[in-house]
């Protein structure tokens, strides 16, 4: 009987049936809606049951995370997220890109807009609309494809890339991000 008991720990050990870095463990980041200006600004969006947002603010797109953390009570995941709305206003696009892809690790795919109210967007209208409002106007030839290094690729090499444009009504249209804004 010991010998049963003993296995099963034993195996239960082995599986990985620890409470140790389970999914509820994290909030993972679908969409966000940055703001640059005196201070950063970021409207970020989860997978989750519940259909909430979270607007904060920091010195940095960093502390802006940190915040963000406080307020959901967990740790960020932010490899998963969808996409990415610029606002119009924000100066260094190229700098939040390369940031988002080397230091959030967003997948090269992740979708790259532009609106002019775009945290007051996000805050209003699902994650998952709007990143299907984008996907769709694209398919149709609306919308330039806008994938995160297509996008920075384009800055880089140009010094302005076309992205897909969003509003309340979802994304028709392009609108010009530069590398640095004036």
């Amino acid at each position: 009987m010991k010998r049963i008991l003993f296995s099963a720990a034993a195996l239960m050990c082995l599986t990985g049936c620890s409470s140790g870095g389970l999914v509820h463990d994290k909030a993972y980041l679908r969409a966000a809606a940055v703001s640059e200006g005196t201070e950063t600004r970021l409207t970020l969006a989860f997978f989750s049951e519940e259909d909430e947002t979270v607007t904060v603010s920091g010195g940095s797109i960093d502390e802006a995370v940190s915040e963000a953390e406080l307020r959901v009570g967990k740790p960020l995941f932010t490899g998963f997220a969808e996409m990415v709305i610029l606002d119009e206003n924000s100066s260094g696009s190229a700098e939040i890109m390369e940031h988002m892809l080397k230091e959030w690790k967003v997948s090269p795919e992740c979708i790259i807009a532009c609106s002019k109210g775009g945290m007051a967007l996000l805050e209003n209208e699902s994650a998952e609309r709007l990143s299907g409002s984008v996907k769709e106007a694209v398919r149709q030839g609306r919308s330039p494809d806008s994938g995160l290094v297509n996008v920075l690729g384009k800055l880089l090499r140009d010094g302005e890339a076309e992205v897909a444009e969003l509003s309340g009504s979802g994304a028709d249209g392009a609108a010009t991000i530069k590398k640095h804004r004036s």
